[in-house]
C-alpha cells in the first residue's frame, strides 16, 4: 500500500484530481498556445481528457504516484500539471510538469519538479527519473537542466508509446543522488 500523494513546497501542492480541478484543467488543454508542446497545439476533447484523469487514477492506485492537479497554495487555484508517472512502453518513471499560462515565468515548473523527484526519491524510493520534452521547447528543456536531468538520446513518440508516432523528443535522465537514500537504509 503506498502513502498518501501530496507533494508540498512553499508555494505549490500537487495532489490528486479532484472535481473542482474540472474547469481549470479545462481552460488549459483548450488553450491552443498552452498545448504546443503537449499535443501539438490541438485541444483535447472530452474523450481524451476523461483518458487522461483515468490513466492518472491507474498510476495512483498502481504505483502511489501520478500526474497531479498543481495548486497554487496562496490562491487554492489550479496552477497546472506536475508530478511522475511511469513512461508507456518502458519500466521507466517521468517527471513532468505543465504551468496554466497566466504563471509563465515564475519558476512553478522547476520548484513543483524539484518536489516531485525529491517525492520520488524518498517516498517511492526511485533510482531513476526520465523526462520528455519536444526539442523546440526550451522552456522546459532548462528546467530539466536546472532540476540536473541530463541529455540521454533523442526517440520519436512511437518508441515511448506517446499518440504522435513520428514526434522527435528528446529524453533526459537523473539518478538518485547519494543525499537521497533509498527508504528503509
Amino acid at each position: 500500500m503506498h502513502g498518501p500523494f501530496l507533494i508540498e513546497t512553499d508555494r505549490l501542492l500537487i495532489r490528486p484530481w479532484e472535481p473542482g480541478d474540472d474547469a481549470g484543467f479545462r481552460e488549459m488543454v483548450g488553450d491552443p498556445e498552452m498545448m504546443r508542446y503537449i499535443s501539438g497545439g490541438m485541444q483535447w476533447d472530452e474523450e481524451r481528457i476523461a483518458e487522461f484523469h483515468a490513466r492518472q487514477r491507474r498510476h495512483l492506485d498502481s504505483h502511489g504516484c501520478c500526474m497531479g492537479a498543481l495548486v497554487e497554495r496562496a490562491s487554492g487555484e489550479l496552477a497546472g500539471v506536475c508530478g511522475l508517472q511511469p513512461l508507456r512502453v518502458s519500466c521507466d518513471v517521468e517527471v513532468g510538469w505543465w504551468v496554466a499560462k497566466r504563471l509563465w515565468g515564475r519558476g512553478l515548473a522547476t520548484e513543483g519538479g524539484g518536489a516531485a523527484l525529491r517525492f520520488g526519491w524518498e517516498k517511492l524510493g526511485l533510482r531513476r527519473v526520465k523526462a520528455i520534452a519536444e526539442p523546440e521547447n526550451r522552456a522546459s528543456l532548462r528546467v530539466m537542466e536546472k532540476l540536473g536531468l541530463r541529455f540521454e538520446r533523442l526517440a520519436t513518440g512511437r518508441e515511448l508509446g506517446l499518440p504522435a508516432l513520428d514526434l522527435e523528443i528528446v529524453v533526459y535522465g537523473i539518478e538518485r543522488p547519494p543525499s537521497s537514500p533509498p527508504i528503509g537504509a
